[in-house]
């Protein structure tokens, strides 16, 4: 499925359900967020030639984890995109590991305790540098203020979500849809944060948010979800 803004933004989501990239794009201005494991290369590039992309203005990674930067610097050297993260972000991405991550509930928090260090010595990428980081707020250059990247930390912090248009939010993981009942992420720095920054993805607008992992997000989901997270714990086990 294809998403399109009022002004004429396209969003297609890329690569599966369970873990996705998002082109966005209008005219001949091609913006990739995210880019999925090293596994799922041959199918990112595939898909994107379908859609008949042949260059890549920016690459903007919502954070550092493995599962959005494996192909990161693929991806530059493919299509010549722009590196754009959040400066908390930038060290990890240039030492090519992930960040610290804790489980926010249940068997995410006994997994992330119980396997810590195993997670961390696996889960290396090709590092890359940044061509540019910001701190709360940058609008992508040639996109007339359509395009604007906000940090909304708790997931991780430097965690970052793209606003298109005003009308979509490109979410990161700083929600989760593929299971029932809950759209809150089961690993994450900081429950609190959290909340407040779906506080701030709703205070931008939008009407709809699209996760990484899993279905989109109704605003009127994320409200009612905001009003029964409205009190959380902050005793999380951090790495």
């Amino acid at each position: 499925m294809i998403y399109k803004t009022s002004n004429g933004w396209e969003i297609v989501p890329l690569i599966s359900f369970f873990l996705r990239a998002f082109l966005v794009r209008k005219g001949d201005m091609n913006i990739l967020v995210d880019t999925g494991r090293k596994s799922m290369r041959k199918r990112l590039f595939r898909q994107l030639r379908q859609q008949g992309v042949e260059d890549i203005r920016v690459l903007m990674l919502t954070h550092a984890h493995f599962d959005h930067t494996e192909n990161a610097a693929a991806v530059k050297q493919k299509f010549g995109a722009d590196i754009i993260i959040n400066e908390l972000e930038a060290p990890f991405l240039r030492e090519g590991k992930s960040n610290t991550i804790s489980g926010t509930r249940g068997f995410a928090s006994w997994l992330t305790r119980t396997f810590r260090s195993r997670i961390l010595d696996m889960y290396h990428y090709e590092p890359v540098i940044p061509d540019i980081t910001f701190d709360d707020e940058y609008v992508i250059p040639g996109s007339d203020g359509a395009l604007k990247c906000i940090h909304i930390p708790g997931h991780t912090p430097g965690s970052s979500a793209m606003i298109v248009d005003g009308e979509i939010a490109l979410a990161g993981d700083t929600m989760a849809h593929h299971l029932p009942g809950s759209i809150f992420p089961p690993f994450g720095e900081d429950r609190q944060k959290i909340v407040k920054s779906w506080k701030v993805l709703l205070d931008n607008g939008c009407r709809l948010y699209l996760p990484v992992h899993g279905k989109p997000v109704s605003r009127a989901r994320l409200e009612k979800e905001l009003k029964k997270m409205s009190h959380v714990p902050t005793n999380l086990h951090c790495w």
